[in-house]
């Protein structure tokens, strides 16, 4: 479960600054606790409920409901967004007789001809593939976004992807010698065979 609060939106009425949990400073700090203190509430009742960790045996059943009723009660609602079961955590999971048969396929099917982005572990080709079958879906390439700046090229003209390097994913400070700014772009690029 992800609790998204963008920009000050939602979550919290007003933007909240990084440094939100900073030792106490007077006036703009109490800003900050109290900008803050929503979303904290919320992150303890979802956990509370919930627990810290949500891995469960058997997740169908309970997403089955989940996105069912999303569809129920909100007619409305722009998307859903989910993550492939081959991702768990910050990495990819290698595919094993185990999980051979684990998809979001049962939400695809839940939700119909409604928008649905789902991220995790796609290539050009599976991504493609998703798109052909369900003209309802996104896929979103979120890691090789940052090692590609150029990623909608390189999947259009199929271009070799740059590798992403994890440890340089999100260095605090403007400055930061590698990341999000020192990648290749494609121009240099062949298209791959």
């Amino acid at each position: 479960m992800s609790l998204f609060g963008c920009l000050g939106k939602r979550l919290s009425e007003r933007p909240v600054p990084p440094r939100c949990l900073e030792k106490p400073d007077g006036h703009l700090w109490r800003k900050r606790r109290k900008s803050c203190a929503f979303p904290l509430e919320v992150v303890k009742a979802v956990a509370a409920a919930v627990g810290e960790r949500m891995g469960m045996a058997d997740p169908v059943p309970t997403f089955s409901h989940i996105v069912s009723e999303l569809k129920r009660l909100r007619p409305t609602l722009a998307y859903i967004h989910v993550i492939e079961p081959r991702i768990s955590a910050d990495s990819s999971v290698d595919a094993s007789p185990q999980n051979a048969g684990q998809s979001d396929d049962f939400i695809r099917d839940i939700w119909g001809d409604r928008p649905l982005i789902s991220g995790g572990g796609f290539t050009r080709d599976s991504g493609i593939k998703l798109a052909e079958e369900r003209k309802n879906s996104l896929v979103a390439h979120g890691r090789h976004f940052i090692a590609n700046p150029d990623l909608p090229v390189r999947l259009q003209k199929n271009i070799p992807l740059h590798p992403y390097d994890r440890s340089t994913f999100y260095l605090p400070g403007l400055g930061a010698p590698t990341g999000y700014t020192d990648q290749p772009f494609a121009s240099s690029a062949t298209p791959a065979a």
